[in-house]
């Protein structure tokens, strides 16, 4: 039996998870891009 605190808790949450997760993706493939970017043109210098 959860309090109506805990409850709250879960619910603000569940609400915020989505809008952190999609933000992250986003940044994670801008990290493997520029990752890849960069190999490439140190590969084409050579």
């Amino acid at each position: 039996m959860m309090y109506s605190r805990e409850r709250l808790q879960l619910e603000l949450l569940k609400q915020s998870v989505p809008d952190i997760s999609m933000p992250a993706v986003l940044a994670g493939l801008g990290v493997v891009c520029a990752t890849a970017a960069g190999v490439l043109s140190t590969w084409f210098e050579v």
